[in-house]
């Protein structure tokens, strides 16, 4: 009889072992699932425009950044670009010159470009503003590569340009508090009286040094010029 206590006794600690086992590996298993759902559940508020800024790439990377000015602040060049977010030619200029003039002269130390916003085009007073607003948050650049990449495709409202500043990181409220405040208004006037200053009729207009430049013109016509600049 008590052979037959001891092998009950004996099954009954090693079911208490199997389920002790079977304890760890059931916990173990939801730590881990945790730290995958944790995981995912980051990449999707990152993805989101939760997280931080996007940091400046491709063209910008590298290249000294403050405010609306690319490049070393002792560069012996200034290049302006007054450009218009809602003329087509100005996305032409941003998407194929500009990049251009970035690579050969900026990256070099040769000299620095500033952007200068204006509003020139019906209703382009919103997204010039909301550049503005995205300076704010040192994030100019990546912001105006983005509405020259949206335009014509979505209307540039309020809503939309917050839209935008969420998913490049930004902080969405206070980029809307900017945006609705008007604090803005005093520097785009300035822009659009500057522009008009230096004799300027359209969009894009670059001022190399003292020449004005008009239009998306071909990288080798702006470069005569840039080089004139350089070496006079």
């Amino acid at each position: 009889m008590s052979r037959v206590r001891q092998k009950i006794r004996e099954t009954e600690i090693n079911s208490e072992g199997v389920d002790e086992a079977n304890k760890s590996r059931a916990v173990l298993l939801g730590g881990l699932l945790l730290i995958v759902l944790l995981g995912i559940g980051l990449m999707i508020f990152l993805g989101m425009g939760g997280g931080r800024a996007t940091a400046p790439t491709g063209v910008y990377e590298g290249v000294a950044i403050n405010g609306r000015v690319l490049g070393n602040p002792d560069a012996p060049l200034l290049i302006r670009d007054f450009s218009d977010f809602n003329c087509p030619h100005c996305r032409s200029a941003a998407v194929g010159l500009t990049p251009e003039i970035i690579k050969t002269y900026v990256v070099s130390g040769q000299a620095r470009l500033e952007f200068i916003p204006v509003a020139v085009l019906e209703n382009s007073e919103v997204p010039a503003t909301a550049s503005l607003c995205a300076e704010d948050q040192g994030q100019f650049w990546i912001y105006q590569e983005k509405l020259f990449d949206r335009q014509g495709q979505e209307r540039f409202d309020i809503e939309q340009l917050i839209k935008y500043a969420d998913e490049l990181g930004l902080d969405a409220q206070t980029f809307r508090d900017c945006m609705l405040s008007g604090k803005h208004a005093s520097t785009l006037n300035a822009n659009n009286q500057e522009f008009h200053r230096v004799g300027a009729s359209g969009t894009p207009t670059f001022i190399v040094g003292d020449e004005l430049v008009a239009g998306a013109v071909p990288f080798a016509e702006i470069q005569q010029v840039i080089e004139k600049e350089l070496n006079p």
